[in-house]
């Protein structure tokens, strides 16, 4: 019986840490938002400021597109690398699945 009353103590215990995990996590999440809206509003308001044509170059081609158009494209190409570098691999993924059919 004082062997039940451990475990379900035990487990009781492990199951608060899981909820104050859980709730550092979204406290987490919740600034990463606001970081991230922050930046596109900086953005959004940087390029609709900026939106007379520039010249480019790259390699042999030459146009002008507005500048509004640029900073939209290399923000998007930012994000989506952002995205894919800071997402996990295929592997860690598949050893935390191990871990918590566990």
């Amino acid at each position: 019986m004082a062997r039940d009353d451990r475990d379900r103590r035990s487990s009781e215990e492990q199951d608060e840490r899981e909820r104050q995990a859980l709730g550092r996590e979204r406290r987490s999440r919740g600034g990463k938002l606001v970081l991230a809206l922050t930046i596109v509003v900086l953005v959004i308001l940087f390029a609709v400021q900026n939106a007379d044509s520039t010249r480019l170059r790259f390699l042999w081609f030459e146009f002008a597109p507005p500048l509004i158009w640029v900073i939209v494209v290399v923000g998007l190409a930012g994000a989506v690398a952002g995205f894919i570098v800071g997402r996990p691999g295929r592997r860690f993924r598949a050893k935390v699945r191990e871990q918590d059919d566990r």
